[in-house]
């Protein structure tokens, strides 16, 4: 199997190991960091955080992210990547919208 870049018109082969492509791999690492921060962040604050100020536990959110997937799956299947991803970030305004309008903190007294 031939693996051929194209760059600027010209076809050449990939340079292949992690000193010929240490500025690629270290951006990998970097964002790997980022996203193992966030899924940390997101099951140690986000889970008591929604319990406290909506009532849910955390397997209401596994159920939202598993619901959320396999609408986002079936619209996709129906209609393409493009209106799923539009789907999503309508229900993320959505959700984003409901928190701002819900949440203790932001409610008028």
């Amino acid at each position: 199997m031939t693996v051929a870049v194209v760059e600027a018109g010209a076809a050449r082969a990939p340079v292949l190991g992690l000193r010929a492509n240490a500025a690629q791999f270290s951006l990998l690492v970097l964002v790997n960091a980022f996203v193992g921060a966030m899924v940390g962040m997101e099951r140690s604050i986000l889970a008591p955080l929604a319990e406290v100020e909506f009532g849910l536990n955390e397997f209401a959110g596994y159920l939202a992210v598993a619901a959320s997937a396999l609408l986002a799956g079936v619209v996709a299947d129906a209609f393409g990547a493009g209106a799923a991803v539009w789907l999503v970030a309508a229900l993320t305004l959505l959700s984003g919208v409901t928190v701002a309008l819900r949440m203790r903190e932001t409610l008028r007294r």
